[in-house]
């Protein structure tokens, strides 16, 4: 009878495998008392049974020992499957991804995802056995269960259909695929008390093979990376082919005795690359990093890793491997000119009992000590200060830093475009082009090889502005420019119109000095000869238009949709005086035996005086003292120019006979005896002649001016009139005067 009731019970499961699972709840005595109670009166199982297998059952007894065993393929969540693999520190949590493809590809076969956008992994699925156990409230997955995932990736957008037991790949946790046959491997679920479930050790017999592994202490995916090399499970590195197509899971073993659970595209990388977070890489690609049930591993031993595969366990041995202790420590290195000199090593966090040794490749010649980095002959470019412990307790730590060589370009706005300078060779440019290694537009940085790379500055030093940095067309972009060996160079890349020379004309070449800016009119055109608009496509300035020069300059500098700046050059001539700008305070003055400069004052055109020695000086040959004419030249200077001669006479002064003689008293004693004499007094300013007009013919008087009064004279009063003449001079004219002299004689 047993017998007959199996057979029933697999008709059942052909033809609906819910009823099935539905028995395998039920303990043998429920199973019983519902199959007695006959189908019509059996409302609570499902609907798409097939009455008449339930019926055939009815018939047989069944017995209470017997247990119902049903093998499925189920979605364990990961902190679920590792906690019977081994001692675990920390329950293994599910993996959150911001990178929605890669939970949802080939990396992460062998695992389950909850969410349809794919922003999880979640667990394993993984074969089990079942014993009567009750999966009430959990989703069964049938043949003909389906779903669709459509992924986009590297601009190709697919759909793959997942259909029956493959359909767990976007399930919820605990769903499950029932099997028709015992798989070779499986854990055994364990119904808890409070209806949870737990799931046993794997019952595959653990395969031990021989493996080797290389690790590190950096990886793009945390903060340590395991790369192992199984030929027995991974095939072999040439033809990098897996033996095995689907991995469950991998479990990092200690010497202690830990276990640390992996989980897929987070941890497990291509199968074979094994990395981890410690909780110093927080992030990879956009995706937060568990690394809680990690830490504990740091200063451990590795002696060997589990992989859960679908062909099996299998346990790879491989040399121990120490897990050095990561820290907050870091160094820094200044950026320093290349060639002979030191820069400064900085570190932060470093622990007390870590004992630097110090290791930069490429970089001869050269020793760090307290902190002070030397170097001899050392060439420009980006070195890679890697600092190990010692004591081989800590990770090494490591940071780049550049020495430096002047950078030998410089961005031409006018052009568009990077250019040498002057005292750059060609070879120094394309130098400099090839050591770029990544050039940021705004906020965005653009690396310039590996994958991904976009070409920003061509070879010439002009812009591919079809780059997707410049695809919101923006006319001015923040651009820095990073170059292995230089300093970061750093400009504002205009993308509007250049102005050109040729864009530009100015009304004139040449004008004359007014004392007022001279503005010229100026004409800007485009490349279509379409005149511009003053104000909005470019603005004008003018630098020293007002005074004297050939190199005044009209200033046109491109706005808006225009860029640039033009210069035109104009001459400013100076303004030539006339006789009729000049003019003399006096035409003639009389001499007076002192200087006498006139006053000189010279005017522009507005009237505007101007200043001796700044707008014009005066020359002349002598100073103006005596009587005559004198030449003054009257020269422009700076903004004037012309000479004008104007003349100025000192004419001669008249003269004033004075102080003449009056009268003279002789004794009669005296004239009696001999003749008398004696000279008459005048003053002039030039030389006196005098002559006797008339009176007593006993008195004469000589050309100088001596009267003599002869011998015998009588005593009287006699008038004598005398004539005095002043001769002229070459300051005075000549002078005459008729003075009456009385001569008493007594």
């Amino acid at each position: 009878m047993k017998k007959n009731i199996k057979n029933s019970i697999s008709k059942v499961l052909a033809s609906s495998l819910s009823v099935a699972m539905l028995f395998t709840q039920m303990t043998p005595v429920a199973m019983a008392q519902t199959l007695s109670k006959g189908p019509e009166e059996n409302t609570n199982l499902l609907v798409d049974y097939n009455k008449e297998n339930i019926a055939d059952l009815n018939a047989y007894a069944v017995n209470e020992s017997s247990e119902k065993v049903v093998y499925a393929l189920m979605n364990i969540p990961y902190d679920k499957f590792y906690e019977n693999e081994g001692k675990n520190a920390v329950s293994v949590e599910a993996v959150s991804s911001a990178t929605l493809t890669k939970t949802r590809t080939s990396l992460s076969n062998g695992s389950y995802h909850v969410n349809s956008d794919g922003s999880d992994i979640t667990g394993i699925i993984y074969p089990v056995k079942l014993v009567d156990v009750n999966l009430e409230g959990k989703t069964q997955i049938t043949d003909e269960s389906s779903v669709s995932i459509t992924i986009s990736q590297r601009g190709t957008t697919s759909t793959t259909e997942y259909k029956g037991k493959d359909a767990l790949f976007e399930a919820g946790s605990y769903s499950y695929y029932v099997l028709s046959e015992e798989p070779s491997y499986y854990k055994e679920v364990i119904q808890n008390k409070d209806g949870s479930l737990s799931f046993g050790k794997s019952s595959a017999t653990v395969k031990n093979i021989n493996a080797t592994a290389t690790f590190s202490t950096s990886s793009r995916y945390g903060d340590y990376q395991l790369n192992l090399s199984a030929d027995a499970l991974f095939g072999n590195d040439a033809d990098n082919k897996a033996i095995t197509d689907v991995v469950y899971g991998v479990a990092v073993n200690t010497t202690d005795g830990y276990s640390y659970g992996m989980r897929h595209v987070e941890n497990i990388w291509r199968q074979k690359e094994i990395a981890w977070s410690a909780g110093f890489t927080t992030q990879s690609h956009g995706c937060n990093l568990s690394y809680r049930p990690y830490e504990s591993m740091m200063g451990k031993t590795i002696s060997s890793v589990t992989y859960y595969t679908e062909d099996g366990v299998f346990n790879l041995d491989i040399d121990d491997v120490y897990v050095p202790v990561k820290t907050n420590a870091t160094v820094s290195v200044d950026t320093a000119p290349a060639k002979t000199g030191s820069t400064n090593v900085k570190f932060e966090n470093l622990p007390k009992d870590f004992s630097p040794v110090y290791e930069i490749k490429g970089l001869e010649n050269s020793s760090v000590s307290n902190g002070v980095l030397s170097y001899t002959d050392a060439p420009n470019g980006e070195y890679t200060l890697k600092v190990t412990d010692g004591n081989n307790k800590y990770a090494s730590i490591s940071t780049t830093f550049t020495l430096y060589s002047e950078t030998p370009l410089l961005y031409d706005d006018n052009e568009t475009a990077l250019v040498k300078t002057d005292s750059a060779s060609t070879d120094d440019f394309s130098k400099y082009i090839g050591a770029i290694k990544s050039v940021k537009v705004g906020e965005q940085s653009y690396s310039t090889s590996g994958r991904g790379a976009v070409t920003i500055i061509k070879e010439d030093g002009t812009f591919d502005l079809t780059a997707t940095a410049f695809s919101d067309n923006a006319l001015v972009y923040d651009v820095t420019i990073v170059a292995a060996g230089y300093q970061d160079y750093s400009f504002k890349l205009n993308l509007a119109t250049a102005l050109k020379n040729e864009n530009v004309t100015v009304s004139g070449e040449s004008f004359t000095y007014t004392g007022l800016d001279i503005e010229p009119e100026v004409t800007v055109v485009n490349k279509e000869g379409e005149k511009l608009k003053k104000d909005t496509d470019y603005t004008v300035k003018y630098i020293d238009n007002k005074n004297v020069s050939d190199k005044a300059v009209v200033v046109v500098e491109g706005m808006g949709l225009y860029k640039g700046i033009v210069e035109k050059t104009f001459t400013i001539n100076p303004l030539k005086l006339t006789k009729s700008n000049v003019k003399l305070s006096k035409q003639s003055v009389t001499y007076n035996g002192k200087v006498q400069t006139p006053k000189i004052t010279v005017k522009n055109a507005e009237n505007k005086q101007l200043v001796k020695g700044k707008d014009f000086t005066v020359v002349t040959s002598k100073t103006a003292k005596n009587a005559g004419k004198y030449t003054y030249i009257i020269k422009g200077k700076n903004n004037y120019t012309g000479e004008i001669k104007v003349t100025y006479e000192i004419k001669k002064a008249s003269q004033k006979i004075t102080n003449v003689t009056k009268s003279k008293t002789i004794a009669y004693k005296k004239v009696a005896q001999k003749a008398q004499t004696f000279n008459l007094v005048a003053k002039a300013a030039s030389k006196l002649t005098y002559v006797k007009v008339s009176g007593n013919k006993n008195i004469q008087i000589s050309k100088s001016g001596k009267v003599t009064v002869k011998k015998g004279l009588k005593k009287g009063t006699y008038k004598i009139k005398v004539k005095l003449t002043a001769a002229k001079t070459s300051n005075y004219n000549a002078a005459t005067s008729t003075n009456t002299i009385t001569v008493k004689v007594k």
